[in-house]
């Protein structure tokens, strides 16, 4: 039987060398450039420092969990990672895999709560979660409504709400709740 604790896996995975950035455009010249530049890579994008590498929250199931993760980069870069990870139902080795993350910026700033959501779904699956700004609200939980009306919901302990589901349905709106259990908000996701 494999690990049953997947916190090693994942250090693996976010310590792995990074696949680093392609240089294109105006910035292969040296250059900054002058608009949003997109970029596929394979591999990660950034090498983790193991000793900074903090759990921050998890959700899931014995077969299937979403991390939420923090860590600085070996540019001493702070990073915040959405990073699931998945094993059969006989107790295999944990596979982790990227759902979402992002360096250089906190949330953005809003006049009421809000949920900076990341999603994949798909083949029976969804994870999905992200920072939540809370304009200065206490704040107890968040609820994912998805398109089929399939109702997700997560505490929101650590201004973070993660949610995994056996469904491959889009997430559609989101809505926080204060600590009365009264909606705050309602947004699309």
């Amino acid at each position: 039987m494999a690990e049953s604790d997947p916190r090693p896996v994942i250090i693996e995975h976010l310590t792995r060398p990074s696949a680093g950035r392609p240089l294109v455009g105006a910035e292969a010249a040296g250059d900054v450039p002058t608009a949003p530049t997109a970029h596929i890579v394979t591999g990660g994008v950034a090498t983790a420092d193991p000793a900074s590498i903090r759990f921050v929250k998890v959700r899931g199931t014995n077969e299937r969990q979403l991390f939420a993760v923090t860590f600085d980069d070996q540019d001493n870069r702070s990073w915040f990672a959405l990073l699931a990870v998945e094993r059969d139902s006989d107790g295999g080795p944990w596979v982790p895999h990227d759902v979402a993350g992002g360096s250089g910026g906190d949330i953005p700033q809003r006049s009421s709560p809000w949920l900076n959501l990341a999603a994949q779904w798909g083949q029976g699956r969804l994870y999905a979660g992200g920072q939540i700004h809370t304009a200065g609200a206490t704040l107890s939980k968040v609820r994912l409504t998805l398109e089929d009306g399939r109702e997700l919901e997560d505490d929101a302990d650590g201004h973070l709400a993660l949610f995994v589901a056996e469904h491959d349905v889009a997430p559609a709106s989101v809505t926080i709740f204060d600590t009365d259990g009264r909606p705050l908000t309602t947004h699309d996701a």
